[in-house]
């Protein structure tokens, strides 16, 4: 239900932070077979964030072992389908925890599910594909080699960005076709791991767009932008003075780190319908007139139009 909910805000919250959304389907895999994502990872949380919101499966995310260390956040992140993964800098002491994640991958895997997986390991504001760690390709060998789970596919997922900055913003998802067990010799764990991610390095390439893709551009639409004109100006007058304090709250606490974009997108999918519904309710209280419970849609819709407007 939880994971259910997170979706629907997601998706809405989408359509307000973003001015395009580019969801490319033409390779996306359809069917129900154990699957892992292997995407690129530019843009820390928020790719999982919002790939989870639009695919048409659940989907287990690997993440920060450190982040489950408080138990009432382990038990909410378990609930989203996360599922830890701890690395050296983390501490050496916690590698071994990392036997329960492949358990539990494997355990996704043979439930048919999803588990994505950012197989550059860190994640880093660019518009490259940096190099590969060997940890998809040690989940892909223990499924074929070691659990006997023959068919478990591999979705290639590039996942692009036009700033990193915040709105209004285009965001860009696309897959390469699925390669399976079939594709490689399972000899040698090392010999594998090499096959394995130069294959997926050689998918993954054409995926990562440069900044001046012209996928990652704002289109031009001058009538749409007259249409607009007035409830967008509207939007920014409301929108305005609570976005300006909350960017700078949001920078300073992100300053240095690759969170910004993430925590910014987060925290105003989670408190703007908050905000909205107690405008709406104050506003009801004060004037005794329940028209105005109008306000918890005709505000989302000035912050789109300026949103729209702003990238036109």
């Amino acid at each position: 239900m939880l994971y259910l909910l997170a979706k629907v805000l997601v998706w809405s919250a989408s359509k307000i932070y973003c001015s395009r959304f580019n969801y490319n389907k033409e390779h996306l895999y359809n069917g129900d077979k154990p699957l892992i994502l292997a995407c690129n990872h530019p843009n820390s949380f928020l790719d999982a964030i919002v790939l989870g919101g639009y695919h048409r499966r659940p989907l287990h995310f690997l993440a920060r072992g450190d982040a489950f260390k408080n138990p009432r956040a382990a038990k909410v992140m378990r609930a989203l389908k996360m599922i830890p993964i701890y690395r050296i800098s983390e501490g050496k002491e916690n590698l071994d925890n990392n036997k329960q994640t492949f358990q539990d991958c494997m355990e996704v895997f043979r439930n048919n599910g999803i588990v994505l997986i950012f197989s550059e390991g860190i994640s880093i504001n660019e518009w490259r594909l940096r190099p590969l760690k060997k940890g998809t390709a040690r989940i892909a060998w223990m499924c074929w080699k070691e659990e006997n789970i023959a068919d478990m596919l591999v979705q290639p997922t590039g996942i692009n960005y036009n700033s990193f900055d915040g709105p209004p913003k285009v965001m860009d998802y696309r897959f390469a076709p699925v390669f399976g067990m079939n594709d490689f010799e399972l000899n040698s764990a090392p010999e594998f791991y090499q096959a394995f991610n130069e294959r997926l390095k050689k998918d993954l390439e054409p995926l990562v767009l440069d900044k001046e893709h012209k996928d990652l551009q704002q289109k031009k639409n001058l009538f749409k932008k007259f249409l607009i004109a007035l409830p967008a100006i509207i939007g920014y007058l409301v929108h305005r003075p609570f976005y300006v304090q909350w960017k700078k709250f949001i920078s300073k606490k992100t300053k240095g780190t690759v969170f910004y974009d993430s925590v910014m997108f987060t925290s105003l999918m989670l408190i703007y319908p908050i905000l909205v519904f107690l405008i709406s309710l104050f506003t009801v209280m004060l004037t005794g007139n329940a028209v105005f419970w109008f306000l918890f849609l005709v505000l989302p819709f000035t912050a789109w139009c300026y949103k729209e407007y702003k990238a036109i």
